[in-house]
């Protein structure tokens, strides 16, 4: 088995821009260029049986 590999983070999350009963969007810095994104952290525990809701939100 071989050992794990290292992955460097490339983003530095801040502050948060809003949330809802699923998930949370942070504001996220690329740390290379300092350009600035919004980044939705859906928890995976809340959404069990609701996959389609996923499905729907990246269509």
């Amino acid at each position: 088995m071989s050992a794990p590999t290292i992955v460097p983070c490339k983003y530095r999350t801040g502050r948060t821009l809003g949330q809802g009963t699923y998930a949370v969007v942070k504001e996220a810095v690329q740390i290379e260029t300092g350009k600035r994104y919004a980044v939705k952290v859906i928890s995976k525990k809340l959404m069990q049986g609701k996959e389609h809701m996923i499905r729907n939100e990246i269509a």
